[in-house]
């Protein structure tokens, strides 16, 4: 029992220690446009336009283990991203829906 409970204590500490910020967030964004750009002028120009928009549309939601960011309506879809132990998981409407009613 002593043992579960340390490795449940070291396993929370884990968690909250690698809950991902906004900063974190709006860089992983950065690499992503990286990626599907063709050209490095491309890759600044999108850069460019988006981050001023990501950081005040973004809206962060902090669970201490994990993190959920909300992206509002950018071309007229929102985005919906869990961030946990540093890592990003988008997650569709759909996948919302089916959670909730499942």
């Amino acid at each position: 029992m002593k043992g579960f409970l340390i490795i449940l204590i070291g396993l929370c500490l884990l968690l909250a220690v690698t809950n991902p910020d906004k900063e974190n967030f709006l860089e992983w964004v950065h690499v992503r446009i990286e990626k599907e750009a063709d050209s490095s002028m491309d890759a600044m120009v999108r850069h460019m336009v988006t981050k001023p928009l990501l950081q005040s549309s973004t809206v962060r939601k902090d669970y201490i283990f994990f993190s959920v960011f909300i992206v509002d309506e950018i071309v007229s879809e929102k985005y919906i991203v869990l961030g946990i132990l540093n890592q990003f998981i988008k997650i569709t409407d759909e996948d919302i829906v089916d959670i909730v009613s499942g």
